[in-house]
């Protein structure tokens, strides 16, 4: 009967598991919250990751030009010298003449440091003619060639306003009847810088606006001459043979003429 108020003898094993189970539950706790707390801390550097880097307006701008020319020679490596055949394949790609690559590349090594064509290209232009601006003939005719988008009438507009800085007169002749709005745009610089224009309607022969203008400058003794041309590449054979005419006439509307002829590239 007395046993019935004695204490029950729990055996030593369940107390063990159930200290083992309490301890796994502390164990559990305190990795949740260290999770936690990491969580937290990555957090912020993982988003910083994530976010694209902040290009230039210059780095975006060349992208596409970098990759491909590292796509061909590898830049961006640390080898010193780049193979003969890779340059001249680049020269090529990059709508070089062909003549004026070979002019280039020859007598080169089979290996070319950046120096070695740096020094070779530079040369190509070492013998190129002096223009004697304390001496310019009267008018002075020059011929603005390039290709379409490269800013030809921007730079005849920039050597207007340079000129007329410097008390010269000068007249434009609207040679690209070629381009449509060629010449619209080519008169409203005209009338923005105050300047007098020679033009004709689309399609006409621009020979005769060459001719017509340079015989203007000379009839009203104005120094200075610009005559614009329709944009065309070197591989264009029928265009070309078409400013050949274009400098004919000029030399037959004046000795000499034309005295420049100013190749307009794109600066990107």
């Amino acid at each position: 009967m007395f046993s019935f108020f004695k204490k029950k003898e729990t055996p030593k094993e369940s107390i063990e598991e159930q200290l083992e189970e309490s301890n796994q539950d502390s164990i559990t706790e305190e990795l949740v919250v260290d999770s936690s707390i990491t969580e937290e801390i990555l957090q912020p550097i993982q988003t910083q990751s994530e976010q694209p880097e902040k290009k230039s307006f210059f780095a975006k701008a060349l992208e596409k030009t970098i990759q491909n020319i590292s796509s061909i020679t590898g830049f961006g490596s640390k080898t010193e010298k780049i193979p003969y055949d890779t340059i001249e394949e680049i020269l090529i790609e990059s709508d070089m003449s062909y003549d004026i690559v070979e002019l280039a590349m020859d007598g080169l090594p089979k290996e070319i440091s950046k120096d070695q064509l740096r020094h070779r290209l530079i040369s190509l232009f070492e013998f190129a003619p002096k223009v004697d601006l304390n001496n310019l003939p009267t008018p002075f005719v020059q011929l603005i060639i390039g290709v379409n988008g490269a800013g030809k009438t921007t730079t005849i507009a920039k050597l207007t306003n340079m000129y007329k800085s410097q008390g010269k007169k000068v007249i434009l002749g609207a040679g690209d009847t070629f381009r449509a709005a060629a010449i619209e745009q080519l008169s409203i610089w005209a009338s923005k810088l105050d300047v007098p224009i020679i033009k004709t309607k689309q399609g006409h022969d621009s020979s005769a606006v060459a001719f017509d203008t340079i015989q203007s400058a000379v009839a009203k003794g104005i120094d200075h001459c610009i005559i614009d041309t329709a944009g065309r590449l070197q591989t264009q054979a029928n265009l070309n043979k078409e400013l050949e005419k274009i400098v004919k006439v000029c030399n037959k509307a004046k000795d000499g003429a034309p005295h420049q002829k100013l190749l307009i590239l794109d600066g990107t």
